[in-house]
């Protein structure tokens, strides 16, 4: 089944949690991970990057203005922004509003106000304009902008890290260099991906007119996380109602690093395990990680005759690299390879299917953010190989074609809008173009409860396809409530090859849901969605016009 990527990436300690929770499952019945609506921070708020010392020089113009009954004719404004890009372009409608009129000392002081707040919004968060001392020649009026530059960096380390391995992510920040929010917000992005670290940053006035000290404060977060949970996200046979627990131990070399422990129970015997351990691998954000899961099952119903079973084993190594980051938006590059080994057994009958896979990818991953909405996206390309391993899968083979190398590109994008205080709309989509016949284990699904959520996990599983949500969420008066409309729609196409039954599936389905999130620990959520224009199950021998999902979680 393809690996989605989550609904909602920015990701607070929460939902790093959620994210392992919910990337446990293999095969077809697996979860997909869950959304979040909260917005990351990158710890420096807009009153920490504009509480700065504004220095206006009383100068020539103003007791020129003074002697002039208050008034100075000014034709055209000469800015003079010596230090910053000169790919910026000045604003040229800002003055326009001042040039070829005469002017107040207060009208002055206002266009020096307005230009500071135009410089900072474009990258200079302590930019400082200003009227120097000159003569007025022909109406043309000077005005400096001075971008700010760094008097002090102090470093408030309260963490299990050693001084030495934070000063490495603060190379870029030294005393008399520019002031710059890429490179502010980059840095605290990267302090703020460590496990167990919450970092931000403080501008005050520095001891030199234009200059200003910047304070980075680390603090610790709970060494031990984790988060246990229920829902009924599981497939018919492989078990519908899931139990598990996911722990993350934060710090434990004191080098970045985080250890994540887990496992999860079906009513069907579907067990699943899971260990990994990542680190930081440079100062710039780059993370390095290696994962092993295992997953077996006995699916239940009339499989159970057949005596069906079976496993699936994982080893993964992945990274990430920043390469964009700020309070606007980021942009990270991904990297992987993992081995599958997948084991399918009818023991009635002696019968053994075993396959395996070695599947690397490399992709790319970001958001954007504003103050009324948050968007992310993913693209990832996958390519492997898949061996069978048994005359029984070779034999099973046949007709489908999936032996050899293969890829599948996969997209993911998710947009939240604040519609008004009490409403939000979000839209979720995501897809896959494949070269060939996947194996099942590769396949893109529709049904399931973050997918089309009236038709069951699993459902109508293809090569390419894409899926589709719009939900209107209304925060009700109850504090943490939130009550829910949505629509979902997908499509696959399967069978390229060696097939002439029809290979194209549409599924589509509405629902009304209730979420409920309490302090960032306690979470649920209960969705009952019934189809649009009602085609049958074919994952399941009983068919149904609706289905109900619930998840609930505690996080600790």
């Amino acid at each position: 089944m393809t690996g989605r990527v989550g609904r909602w990436t920015g990701v607070k300690k929460e939902v790093v949690i959620m994210l392992y929770v919910l990337s446990q499952t293999v095969g077809c019945y697996a979860a997909n991970q869950l959304p979040s609506s909260d917005v990351q921070q990158n710890g420096m708020s807009d009153n920490m990057l504009n509480n700065q010392r504004v220095v206006v020089h009383k100068d020539d113009i103003s007791e020129h203005a003074e002697k002039s009954q208050s008034m100075v004719y000014v034709k055209r404004f000469q800015l003079d922004v010596s230090g910053i890009e000169e790919c910026l372009p000045p604003p040229k409608a800002l003055l326009g509003k001042y040039s070829g009129r005469n002017l107040a000392v207060n009208d002055l002081q206002q266009l020096t106000k307005a230009l500071s707040v135009y410089y900072r919004k474009q990258g200079y968060p302590v930019a400082t304009a200003f009227l120097p001392r000159q003569d007025i020649v022909a109406g043309i009026v000077t005005i400096k902008v001075f971008p700010g530059v760094l008097d002090k960096l102090r470093v408030k380390n309260s963490t299990s890290l050693e001084d030495r391995f934070v000063e490495g992510f603060l190379k870029n920040l030294y005393a008399g260099m520019q002031l710059r929010s890429d490179i502010l917000e980059m840095t605290l992005n990267n302090l703020n991906a460590l496990p167990g670290v919450q970092a931000k940053g403080i501008l005050e006035p520095g001891d030199k007119i234009g200059s200003s000290s910047l304070t980075i404060v680390l603090e610790a977060s709970p060494i031990v996380e984790g988060a246990v949970y229920t829902d009924n996200y599981g497939g018919k046979y492989s078990g519908r109602y899931r139990y598990g627990m996911q722990v993350i131990v934060n710090e434990p070399l004191r080098s970045g690093d985080r250890l994540v422990i887990g496992g999860m129970l079906s009513n069907e015997k579907m067990k699943n395990y899971n260990l990994g351990y990542e680190t930081a691998v440079n100062r710039t954000g780059g993370r390095l990680g290696i994962s092993c899961a295992e997953s077996d099952y006995t699916l239940g119903d009339y499989f159970t005759q057949a005596g069906a079973v079976g496993t699936a084993k994982t080893v993964s190594l992945y990274g990430s690299q920043p390469l964009s980051g700020r309070k606007s938006g980021n942009l990270r590059l991904i990297y992987g390879y993992e081995h599958n080994r997948l084991n399918d057994e009818l023991r009635v009958f002696d019968y053994t299917a075993r396959k395996s896979s070695d599947v690397f990818h490399l992709g790319l991953t970001g958001s954007l953010k504003s103050a009324v909405s948050y968007s992310g996206y993913s693209a990832v390309l996958r390519a492997g190989n898949l061996k069978l391993r048994s005359w029984e899968a070779q034999a099973a083979d046949e007709f489908s074609r999936t032996e050899g190398g293969f890829s599948r590109f996969n997209f993911d994008v998710n947009h939240v809008s604040k519609l008004s205080k009490v409403t939000q709309f979000y839209i979720f989509a995501h897809g896959q173009l494949a070269n060939r016949n996947l194996d099942s284990s590769e396949q893109f699904y529709l049904g399931g409860a973050d997918a089309v959520r009236a038709y069951p996990q699993g459902e109508a599983g293809g090569d390419s396809g894409y899926q589709a949500t719009a939900e209107l969420r209304y925060q009700t008066p109850v504090k943490g409530m939130s009550m829910t409309l949505f629509a979902d729609v997908g499509e696959v196409l399967a069978r390229k090859d060696g097939d002439t039954s029809d290979p194209h599936r549409r599924l589509a389905g509405w629902g009304i849901g209730a979420v409920y999130s309490l302090d960032r620990s306690l979470y649920a959520r209960l969705d009952y969605a019934r189809k649009i224009k009602g085609e049958s199950y074919r994952s399941e021998a009983e068919d149904k016009n609706g289905r109900l999902w619930f998840r609930l979680y505690k996080l600790f």
